[in-house]
This record gives structure tokens, sequence and C-alpha cells, in this order.
């Protein structure tokens, strides 16, 4: 089996190609013997490598997070940071805990946001 295969640029220059024509992605790979789902496929690769996500800023570099040792009372289950609070953010939401809050009570907020790790 012969296979045609084209490098990123040649599928560039296909997709700019599609795009000018003013047809549909579905037209026009009829119209030009390639297989639709192999261009759809290729377009959505090509724009990931177009446009990487941009790289999170470290914790270093923000200044904003840092690592803390929380000690948790086994007679109470309760806790106590440093400062008086931890802050936790990630995927949209921010959950803070404040002096004293109840360890298990933190994990179950965690688990319904989705937030917990493990």
């Amino acid at each position: 089996m012969i296979t045609n295969r084209k490098t990123n640029d040649e599928w560039r220059e296909l997709v700019a190609v599609q795009r000018e024509s003013g047809l549909s992605q579905r037209a026009w790979c009829v119209s030009n013997g390639i297989n639709m789902y192999t261009f759809r496929d290729r377009v959505s690769k090509l724009r990931k490598l177009d446009n990487p996500p941009p790289e999170r800023q470290s914790e270093e570099k923000s200044g904003v997070c840092a690592w803390l040792e929380v000690k948790v009372d086994a007679a109470t289950d309760k806790c106590n940071a440093a400062d008086g609070r931890i802050m936790i953010e990630r995927g949209g939401f921010m959950v803070t805990a404040m002096a004293g809050f109840e360890v298990g009570r933190l994990a179950d907020v965690l688990r319904a946001v989705g937030m917990a790790c493990c």
C-alpha cells in the first residue's frame, strides 16, 4: 500500500486553499479526493501546533503561591495555618479555609468541586 504522507506545511497549504475556495470542508474534500475526517483531524492538529496553550506562570515567578506546613490537632480534627487561612485555587474554583477549619469538612468540599488530588 502506498501512502501519500504530507508535511505540516503541505497541510497548511491545503487548509488555506480550502478556506479560500469558499466551499465547506466536506464539499472541498469530496471535490479534491481527500478524506474529510483526515482533513478535519489535520486542521485540529495544526491549530494546536500553531496556537499552543499559554504557559502557566510558575509559583516561584508569581509570588502568589507557596507551600506551608499544616498541623492538624488529632483530638479536635481542626487545623491552624500559620497566617490564619489556606487558599486553594484550581479550575476556576477557589476555596479558602480559615484558621481552625475542620480537615474532614475541607476534604468534603474539595471532593465536591473536583479539586481533590487523591
